[in-house]
């Protein structure tokens, strides 16, 4: 059932096919936007993250009928057929956004705004992006600055852009489903079990982690799983975590547990107690700290980026130095040596998720951003929670 008649007619679209974070960020946004009136939704393909985005109550389009974007095995013809799939993603929002009659494109990435702002300029709407990362002057982030509001998700990504733009933008904290309940921490029927789940790259640091359990498991009970990570990926990073455990004991080996992507990223957690975020790089926000968080789990995360705005250290989690093998090993036996700390954290970072990262809470600092582009609400800033217009100042 939807709240008012007259809510903004949105379009939201992300050209990414799986169900990662940023996809996850838009959903729970459309989730909660839902109740409130009609949303459009348009994504590539016919898979996992439109079967999502359906289950919301959101009326799905796809810019191709198959379950991913069709491929071809050679690199010089997939050069080639580049610019014909940048045409057919902007048709694709074309014809939605006028079938739909929509006031708003909400894109959301920075890649998305590169095929919305033209159609978005053409049509004669306006145009809403979300900025998940932190900001460089490349090609992913062409034309970002033609969007009448950026929606920054951290402090962190907020800096990183170019300051003639701040007029324009917001700190909205990403949303997180929080779940009803939440398995118990740290059962008296297991060891305790620490996990990590990301893509198999030197920026997610999963490589790091693997090398922290094999010190740690030499002294230590507990077990590690570990999400992200296939035999059959052939890349360097894959290849130097196998290294690792075919050269440690066999015990330690048996306790490391590693799987390929998967999508049930709720399986993950309610299957851990320790949710260790390892990232090198500059994560823009941090969602699975704030997804662990939600689900009363123990964060550790490396202290970069926007990381450092969700965990609160030493209340709701604790950050350690990144790519910084001894710091990560201290964070992990300093909790696994502490029970009372581990309850202590996870209690707080769950009530944290709930009060700072609620969707609700989300869906109304949007809201108040798709009103203040269509002229009907710039003074509603500054009475709803989590909207940081950059015009007051940075956040803190």
């Amino acid at each position: 059932m939807h709240d008012s008649a007259d809510f903004p007619r949105v379009l939201h679209y992300s050209p990414f096919t799986q169900l990662s974070g940023a996809n996850r960020s838009m959903l729970t946004l459309v989730r909660a936007l839902a109740k409130r009136g009609p949303v459009f939704v348009l994504v590539s393909a016919d898979n996992a993250v439109a079967q999502e985005a359906r289950r919301t109550g959101a009326i799905v389009q796809c810019v191709y009928k198959g379950q991913d974007i069709p491929n071809t095995r050679f690199s010089l013809l997939q050069h080639l057929l580049r610019p014909y799939r940048s045409l057919r993603q902007a048709w694709a929002l074309f014809r939605a956004a006028r079938r739909h009659k929509v006031q708003i494109i909400h894109a959301h990435s920075a890649y998305a705004n590169r095929f919305a702002w033209p159609v978005a300029r053409f049509l004669g709407i306006k145009l809403v992006t979300h900025q998940r990362d932190i900001y460089r002057e490349d090609y992913f982030h062409t034309g970002l600055g033609h969007a009448e509001a950026i929606i920054a998700i951290s402090d962190a990504v907020l800096q990183s852009l170019p300051t003639k733009w701040h007029v324009r933008s917001r700190v909205i904290h990403n949303a997180v489903a929080m779940p009803n309940t939440v398995p118990p921490l740290l059962p008296e029927d297991r060891i305790p079990v620490i996990g990590a789940a990301g893509r198999c790259d030197d920026n997610k640091g999963i490589d790091l982690l693997v090398e922290a359990a094999v010190a740690i498991l030499a002294t230590h009970q507990a077990e590690f799983n570990v999400w992200g990570v296939s035999e059959e990926e052939a890349n360097p990073v894959a290849t130097r975590i196998y290294d690792v455990l075919r050269r440690c004991d066999p015990t330690i080996r048996q306790r490391i547990h590693l799987h390929p992507f998967r999508n049930d990223i709720e399986e993950f957690f309610r299957a851990v107690d320790v949710v260790v975020v390892p990232t090198r790089y500059r994560e823009g926000f941090g969602r699975m700290a704030a997804e662990a968080m939600s689900y009363g789990r123990v964060v550790l995360a490396s202290r970069v980026g926007g990381l450092p705005e969700v965990v609160r250290h030493g209340h709701s989690g604790l950050l350690f130095v990144p790519n910084d093998l001894k710091d990560l090993v201290a964070a992990i036996t300093n909790v696994l040596a502490d029970r009372e700390l581990m309850i202590k954290l996870a209690s707080a970072g769950r009530e944290d998720a709930a009060n700072r990262f609620g969707p609700a809470v989300h869906a109304d600092s949007v809201a108040v951003v798709y009103r203040e582009v269509l002229g009907q609400g710039q003074a509603e800033a500054d009475q709803v929670p989590g909207v940081n217009s950059s015009r007051a100042g940075p956040s803190t």
